[in-house]
């Protein structure tokens, strides 16, 4: 049985609605979305520490300078120079010191982020003499944090932070993979799968609770869904705006059309009226 929905987020049924949210009642939070469906990723340059004595007779300080280099995996890169600050060895002796953040790479994506390398070389600033090389380093992270980048003679301090893009989420599928030991699955027109029917809640808050931008809702409850689900994907590919669900696993033997067919294999479906497209 093929159940099709043609609904806006905000005139789902809501004894349907009420239905799927019974289901599991005990265990929602073990389906809750790890994160928002799209993020803004902001790098900031916050410091530094020194392992010597660099400060200089002009103003009893370390003046240091710097460059930097982000490379965001599948998004470009971004460069550019640290401007002067300054680090007090009679303050700190070798502590890390702080300073007003400053922003160095910011750019919005689909969670989770990808792998972001942030680059720095430093050098301590002389009017008189050649300027002192502190080093140069790097380090790849992939969440949120402050990190320290080790140099020849101290370390350079980074902040990764990231925070909810919600204008951006159109662009983003709002589901997120399950272990696969769960019976049913949720696909969505960009390809996410979601496993098992006591995913109640996320289907709550990305349609009550309007998170979500589908407006159209495939409910199979037989063997047959995956193959469905493959056809009607392919034909609906980059709307964005559909979410299938399957009583079966997407990726099990069902009774769907193949990838690859074509009416001319099945001349009895041709007749009956039936093309790809």
């Amino acid at each position: 049985m093929l159940e099709v929905a043609n609904v806006r987020k905000d005139l789902l049924p809501v004894a349907v609605l009420a239905t799927l949210v019974i289901v599991a009642p005990f265990v929602e939070a073990d389906f809750d979305p790890p994160g928002q469906p799209a993020v803004q990723v902001n790098v900031y340059f916050i410091g530094m520490s020194l392992s010597e004595d660099m400060d200089d007779g002009a103003n009893g300080y370390a003046d240091i300078i710097g460059t930097y280099k982000v490379t965001h995996s599948g998004h470009g890169t971004k460069d550019g120079k640290i401007d002067m600050f300054y680090y007090d060895w009679d303050t700190l002796k070798g502590k890390n010191g702080y300073i007003k953040k400053r922003l160095l790479y910011s750019h919005k994506e689909c969670s989770p982020i990808k792998p972001i390398t942030v680059e720095v070389g430093m050098e301590e600033h002389n009017t008189i003499f050649s300027n002192t090389q502190l080093g140069s380093g790097s380090i790849t992270v992939t969440k949120p944090g402050i990190y320290e980048i080790k140099l020849d003679k101290g370390k350079a301090l980074i902040e990764v932070r990231v925070t909810p893009a919600v204008l951006y989420s159109e662009k983003c599928s709002y589901f997120y993979d399950q272990p696969p030991d769960y019976a049913s699955s949720i696909v969505t027109s960009s390809g996410g799968y979601i496993y098992d029917w006591q995913l109640a809640n996320m289907i709550n808050m990305w349609i009550a609770n309007r998170t979500g931008y589908a407006n159209m809702v495939f409910i199979f409850s037989q063997c047959f869904g995956g193959g469905m689900i493959d056809d009607l994907k392919e034909k609906l590919k980059g709307t964005g705006d559909a979410a299938f669900l399957s009583a079966s696993r997407h990726n099990e033997a069902s009774w769907g059309l193949a990838d690859g067919y074509t009416p001319s294999s099945w001349p009895e479906m041709a007749k009956r009226g039936f093309k790809k497209t």
